[in-house]
């Protein structure tokens, strides 16, 4: 009998992907669009994959630093997935973190690379996929009406899952709450008003 957890195992691995597309949000955010080959890769959406800064060798110089800096290794970094299982292409957005002096105590390693410096056809690890964050497969018995209170980046994940939900649950109303700080921060704004067009 296959258990939550023996099948959270099987749906963690490693895989190589390369960089198909890459596609400029806002100023400060990019998606990342991974071709996988023929992998059927099987996940929910709100979750994330990870990245291991170790893989690059233009952040060795850095990575190092900020290891001794630290006293420990550094970790791999997760990042949201913006595709949904339907999609063709697994997707991640990335939005740079910024060192702020005096508030940053470290400045950060892998974003301002993911979003400024990965061009297509790239080849990179990733690990994937896991997250907490996924509406119960029985959410269409449960309510009729979903509603989404996103910050900034925090939309990444409620994309993917609007997304799913529309094609997979269409009987299922949505409202999206989404605070940012300027009209151009809005991240994924033309397409959200293309769902809310489609899906009046």
């Amino acid at each position: 009998m296959q258990t939550p957890e023996t099948s959270q195992r099987r749906r963690i691995r490693e895989l190589e992907v390369m960089v198909a597309e890459t596609i400029q949000e806002t100023h400060d955010t990019t998606t990342l669009v991974l071709f996988t080959g023929n992998d059927h890769l099987e996940y929910l959406p709100g979750h994330f994959l990870t990245i291991d800064p170790h893989q690059f060798p233009s952040l060795e110089r850095f990575t190092a630093y900020l290891e001794d800096q630290k006293g420990k290794k550094e970790t791999a970094r997760a990042y949201s997935m913006s595709s949904a299982p339907d999609d063709r292409y697994l997707a991640i957005t990335v939005k740079e973190e910024r060192y702020v002096s005096g508030l940053t105590k470290y400045p950060p390693l892998l974003s301002p690379l993911l979003v400024h410096r990965l061009g297509p056809g790239t080849r990179l690890f990733i690990t994937g996929f896991t997250g907490p964050y996924v509406l119960p497969t029985d959410i269409a018995d449960r309510t009729e009406h979903v509603v989404h209170v996103c910050a900034g980046s925090g939309i990444v994940p409620n994309y993917s899952i609007i997304k799913h939900c529309l094609i997979n649950y269409p009987q299922l109303k949505h409202t999206l709450v989404y605070s940012n700080k300027t009209w151009d921060d809005i991240i994924f704004r033309d397409q959200l008003l293309e769902l809310e067009r489609k899906h009046s």
